[in-house]
């Protein structure tokens, strides 16, 4: 049976490891261009259609954009779900790629340039191969997932300030978004689905 002091200390541990991921998102939020965000939300609003997509725990992030977008009123995809239509001009293909090295992304945003479609990256590097095929970059000052080729040390592990710092940066967007736009959180609710 363990003392009633080891779970006080269990308790202020956990609690210190998230003053460590706060202060780390604190640093990247620091970091972020306002420029960058004001071109995305150009970007999406000026577009008929948005397609998201990211790969692994950032592309639970990017679905979670995806969705709040949707409440945005925009019409929106999450790339490889089986209902979603072609990609052309008029169109915007955003996309999260920490590195902005993976050959799948590069070829996707590539290949929605040829379509004619405007593409955004969300990125740790601005010079990364994936930012010659886009229109809009939004940098995030945190670490890939190979963490030696950063600037940033991050004492978590992983890929995981980026991930969490893309979630966050994506909320506050669409905060933005919802700001300028005047609609009330009444009018995104009556978008949220109701047969669940």
């Amino acid at each position: 049976m363990f003392e009633k002091n080891y779970f006080i200390r269990c308790e202020m541990d956990a609690k210190l490891y998230i003053t460590e991921i706060i202060n780390e998102l604190t640093f990247v939020k620091d970091s972020i261009r306002e420029d960058d965000c004001t071109k995305l939300i150009d970007a999406i609003q000026q577009s008929q259609r948005v397609f998201c997509y990211g790969l692994g725990r950032a592309g639970f992030s990017m679905k979670a954009f995806t969705m709040r977008l949707m409440h945005m009123g925009k019409e929106v995809y999450f790339l490889t779900e089986t209902i979603t239509p072609n990609f052309g001009p008029g169109d915007l293909f955003i996309v999260s790629s920490a590195s902005g090295e993976t050959a799948q992304l590069v070829a996707l945003a590539k290949k929605a340039r040829q379509f004619g479609g405007a593409v955004a990256v969300l990125t740790t590097n601005r010079h990364a191969t994936i930012t010659e095929f886009v229109d809009v970059i939004v940098q995030i000052n945190a670490p890939s997932k190979n963490q030696k080729d950063s600037v940033f040390r991050s004492a978590q592990p992983m890929a995981s300030l980026y991930e969490q710092a893309l979630l966050v940066i994506a909320d506050a967007l669409v905060m933005k978004m919802a700001a300028e736009s005047g609609a009330p959180e009444s009018e995104l609710f009556k978008r949220h689905a109701n047969l669940e």
